[in-house]
This record gives C-alpha cells, structure tokens and sequence, in this order.
C-alpha cells in the first residue's frame, strides 16, 4: 500500500486569521516527536480549514453473517453446564482460530488460584473485513482484536474502530481500551508485514502527570498532514472533564 507519491498541493487555506495563533506551547520535544498544546480556537480554526477527513472504516455487526464468513477460520462457541465452550452449542464466544499464516490458537488461560485452564471470556463485537480483524470484547469491558492475517492480537491489533491514517495511509493513530479506566494509544507505520508500533503515546504524555492530570482519552482526531496530527484530550479527575488540545508532529519515523 505504501507508495511514492508527489506532493500534493493542499485544497484549503494556509493563511490564517492574524488573531489565532496556532503555534502553541511545545510540552515534550525529541529526535522523533513534538508536542505541543495549543487553545480551542486554533483547533477549531485548524479542523474546519483543514483537509477532509476519512470516515473511520467499514465493518460488519451482523453475528450471523460474519459467521458465515469465516467459516473454516474462526470456530464461535456457546458455554455448556460445566462452563466449557461448546462448539456444538451455538453461542458468539472465541473457541479457536486459524490463522492465515497457518497458526492454530485455541483461547484459554490458567486460573492460579484453582489450579485449572479457562477458557478466555472473548466474545464477538464485529468483523473489519478490509483490515481482515475480529473485534471482540473481553473481561471489564475491555477492547480484544485478533488480525485475522498475521496471528497478532491484543494490544498488538489495538481497536480498529480508533484506526486514523495519515493522508499517504503509510502511518496511523491506533488504540484501545484495556479495561481499566484511560485508553491506551500508539502510532504505527506501515512495513512490508503490516503495521508496526513505534510510538506509545503514554509514555510521550507523561509531562501531564506533572499538572495532577493522566493520559485518558482522544476524541476529534485529525491529521493535518502525513506528519501532523491534532485531537482533543479528555480527563476526568472528579466529576467534571478536563479537555486540552494538542498537536503531535512527527518529525523521524
């Protein structure tokens, strides 16, 4: 997918109105990464003016005829009376996959206060057939993908319902939630295996620590340009939100 393009010139306005001021505050600077805040104005202004965006990608809710589907690939089970999925037993639950790349996974883990193998509570969510991804939902809520092409799961695959590309679609913002209380994000690139993680934007946010608040939850993504991305942040402390707009630009990748 990746491809040498030329440089387009962008279809909307660069000349911004004297009284917004998009250059912000820089809050964490490296060989690979910038970021800075900047104020709702200048977010605002930069998102209405700024190129069109994607619409997130397409996927599939309907059980039986994602099912259907993957027939062969992926086995869904219901729970019979001694708490062990039953293939037999119609039901949207993960009983094994088989991957593409050949590898064959059934789901279970080992419960070390009974001393006995369960089977993992992942259960079908929806079908992303151009990323060829199950989105499934595990314990507390918790976002569970699995890449049905190249056997990576988890945290690896993250939500495909976050996936954000760049303009070129050679870079992406991705994410999920892990069941506990923030989101967890990362910016992937694009190699001859699929998309990589090499950036975990919790570890670049930690600065927020320092003003009593936590790297939570993005909303109002958009990318400026291939290395320019801008969202909206939101933290609950208390009860009320606290919302900061920030730009990340991508300077090595």
């Amino acid at each position: 997918m990746q491809t040498n393009r030329k440089k387009q010139e962008p279809a909307y306005a660069e000349t911004l109105p004297s009284v917004v001021d998009t250059t912000g505050t820089v809050k964490f600077s490296s060989d690979s990464l910038q970021i800075s805040e900047i104020d709702s104005a200048a977010f605002t202004y930069l998102k209405t003016s700024g190129p069109k965006q994607h619409d997130s990608l397409f996927y599939i809710k309907d059980f039986g005829k994602v099912k259907k589907m993957l027939k062969g690939r992926v086995v869904f089970s219901g729970y019979n009376e001694n708490a062990d999925l039953d293939s037999t037993i119609d039901g949207e639950f993960v009983s094994s996959i088989r991957f593409k790349n050949g590898k064959l996974h059934y789901y279970k883990t080992y419960d070390s206060v009974d001393r006995i193998e369960r089977v993992t509570d992942v259960a079908f969510v929806a079908y992303y057939p151009s990323e060829d991804i199950l989105f499934c939902e595990g314990g507390h809520s918790s976002d569970y993908s699995f890449n049905l092409n190249t056997g990576e799961q988890g945290g690896e695959v993250g939500n495909p319902g976050y996936i954000r590309y760049n303009p070129s679609k050679n870079s992406r913002l991705n994410g999920y939630f892990p069941g506990q209380e923030c989101d967890e994000y990362f910016i992937q690139k694009k190699t001859g295996t699929g998309f990589k993680s090499i950036f975990n934007l919790r570890d670049a946010f930690s600065f927020l620590e320092k003003e009593n608040l936590y790297f939570c939850f993005m909303t109002d993504v958009f990318w400026y340009d291939d290395h320019t991305l801008y969202f909206k942040h939101v933290y609950f402390p208390n009860t009320e939100p606290v919302s900061k707009f920030y730009r990340i630009r991508i300077r090595k990748i």
